[in-house]
């Protein structure tokens, strides 16, 4: 009888043992021989937080562990020591004496050049991918019953249209050959939403692509398919919130995992409050910690339990996909001192990692006083700066010059009107800036008017737009679909807006952007000219890091200059406003540029004839003349 009770509590022992407690443990891997030794592991499962965890390995210990406030988590900090290979270790739980659980964690062997990743810089130029418009290169993952969104619906602007990872991957040589060096996607994490899923800024699980566009794996091939042509690949991270359908709003993890966790308020939206030297607390708390939709819980990065996750996630992403840098959308909600943090961590893992921040903020002077400073001085303490000080972060968006560009060419509303002055008072103000060089520079996005209908549906003004953009200073971002002059009129799938897709990119098109099949002249134009102009300044050192000067332009004479230089070359970029032709003299502008050499050989890029600098050279009426002068 002894032997029969014996057997019996080895068997509910193990019986318990194989009926895991765990759910779900975040990270779901990591990596041996990391900077830092720290790893913070959430573990979700039933009761977890009342057990006692336990690890027997000479070289992984335990530091603390927690459960804060609710029993179904733990929050289990590790020290991993020297390890040099990978490796599989147990962790138990145990309630009083009694082994209750365990699990196995998986820690894998780094690959050794992603440290040294050089980033994103101005040499490159983004091509800003809204990946459900883009191309539908797998038609099995068009319908899926597990979420709310179940299929696809070109009709429907809210709709998710199908574009997916696959189409990606089938047209990066389309991507290679325009003459794009790097690639930003919206968000592409999993996304449940009922409305708008598509467009991935409403996350239900931060460590998981959403299978309507494919997997974790897939994008990781994306990445590796990307490398082997020498393109970069950006992964957009959303830190200030989470969608409502995420899986934590069923359980949430902590008391104070949320902004307004117990009765939501949203943000003010005065972007203003952060450099208002005379700003209430009332006022820069709402903005900050105000949701920004009621259907997007506000993170309060705050939680030390919650940075270290987000911070963790980053690093997971980075590591596991093998990226060349992270977008940032929403930092101006993000909490300053965690996204300095944030920051700060991956520079420690990738020095040379670009982070770039998206948050709609047209002031510059707002934008400058967040930008990372360009030398070691102490910040100045000023009152203004309080409230929002410079965060680690040298790339932001830089609205003000997007503005200014725009506002430069459209159409003039009188005779005696120069929009030019836009652009240069613009760059006039780049002194706010710590590093003009470091800010991307743009023309449209999935936020604002496509720049095709912002300009009036104008050829002419949209070639000036973009020359502008490919040769003044910055990281240059295109939007999807604007070397075809995609506007904000009827797409392919009868709808208007500004994520509409790509034509040619669905088998039933009858318009192919990839090939040119069914392009109209002017969009065939356009496709050019903007592959000749990408290709142009992709080995052009001088668009990359030359100097920069601008000559003002005459009220009058509606003319404006601008000139990148170094040592080798001078690219000069001359833009015609009037509607009559204008003569000019080059050597007039030649000569005050600040070089010892000014003897050499000048061309016309867009003519790609050589021009004599001494005779007196013709731009169009509402045109625009690019001249490259070799010393």
């Amino acid at each position: 009888m002894r032997i029969v009770f014996l057997l019996l509590i080895i068997f509910f022992n193990n019986y318990f043992i194989s009926q895991s407690h765990v759910w779900k443990v975040e990270p779901p891997n990591w990596w041996v021989n990391m900077p830092n030794e720290n790893l913070q592991l959430m573990i979700y499962g039933d009761e977890i937080g009342k057990r006692r965890p336990v690890i027997n390995h000479e070289n992984i210990s335990i530091k603390r562990y927690s459960s804060d406030n609710n029993i179904n988590y733990l929050f289990l900090d590790l020290i991993i020591g020297d390890i040099d290979e990978a490796t599989n270790f147990e962790i138990q739980f145990y309630y009083e004496e009694d082994l209750i659980d365990k699990i196995t964690y998986n820690l894998k062997e780094r690959s050794s050049s992603k440290s040294f990743k050089n980033g994103v810089s101005s040499s490159d130029v983004i091509y800003l991918i809204s990946a459900d418009r883009f191309n539908n290169g797998d038609n099995s993952n068009d319908k899926n019953k597990e979420f709310k969104q179940k299929k696809v619906n070109r009709n429907n602007s809210d709709s998710r249209h199908g574009g997916d990872l696959q189409g990606l991957i089938d047209n990066l040589n389309y991507i290679k050959d325009m003459g794009f060096t790097s690639i930003c996607m919206n968000p592409v994490l999993e996304n449940n939403a009922e409305n708008k899923s598509y467009n991935g800024f409403s996350c239900t699980d931060m460590y998981k692509i959403d299978p309507r566009y494919g997997s974790n794996k897939l994008y990781k091939e994306l990445s590796n398919e990307c490398h082997k042509k020498n393109l970069k690949l950006i992964k957009d991270l959303v830190l200030n919130h989470i969608g409502l359908e995420h899986w934590w709003m069923n359980d949430i993890p902590t008391k104070k995992w949320f902004n307004n966790q117990k009765s939501i308020k949203l943000s003010n939206e005065r972007v203003e409050s952060l450099n208002d030297p005379y700003a209430s607390k009332r006022d820069l708390y709402n903005y900050k910690n105000g949701w920004i939709e009621d259907n997007k819980p506000d993170l309060n990065q705050a939680n030390k339990y919650l940075s270290t996750y987000l911070i963790q996630n980053a690093i997971w992403w980075m590591e596991y996909a093998d990226l060349d840098g992270l977008r940032v959308p929403y930092f101006s909600y993000v909490d300053n001192k965690f996204l300095n943090k944030w920051a700060s961590e991956l520079q420690t893992f990738y020095p040379n990692i670009n982070i770039i921040v998206d948050g709609n903020v047209y002031n510059k002077s707002s934008i400058g006083l967040m930008q990372k400073n360009s030398s070691e001085e102490e910040i100045i303490d000023i009152p203004v700066l309080l409230n929002s000080k410079p965060t680690n972060i040298s790339s932001l968006m830089d609205y003000p010059l997007q503005n200014a560009i725009i506002n430069s060419f459209q159409e003039n509303d009188s005779k005696n009107e120069n929009k030019l002055h836009f652009l240069y008072e613009s760059l006039v103000d780049d002194y706010l800036y710590s590093d003009p060089h470091k800010m991307i520079v743009f023309l449209d996005n999935n936020n604002i008017k496509r720049v095709y209908s912002s300009l009036n549906y104008n050829l002419a003004n949209w070639k000036k737009a973009l020359a502008y953009l490919l040769i003044t200073r910055g990281i240059p971002q295109i939007y999807y679909g604007s070397e075809i002059l995609l506007s904000n009129r009827l797409g392919p799938g009868k709808i208007t807006g500004c994520d509409l897709d790509f034509p040619g990119g669905w088998k039933s098109d009858k318009i192919n952007g990839f090939s040119g099949k069914g392009l109209n002249e002017e969009q065939v134009e356009a496709q050019i000219f903007l592959k000749k102009l990408l290709n142009w300044r992709l080995n052009n050192k001088v668009l990359h890091n030359g100097k920069l000067l601008h000559f003002a332009p005459d009220f009058d004479d509606k003319l404006y200059c601008l000139v990148r230089y170094n040592k080798e070359k001078m690219v000069l970029l001359f833009l015609n406003n009037d509607n009559i032709n204008k003569t000019i003299d080059i050597r007039s502008y030649i000569n005050d540029i600040p070089l010892k050499s000014k003897q050499g050989i000048a061309l016309d890029f867009l003519e790609n004839k050589e021009i004599n600098i001494k005779d007196k050279i013709n731009i169009e009426k509402n045109g625009f003349l690019i001249i490259e002068y070799f010393f």
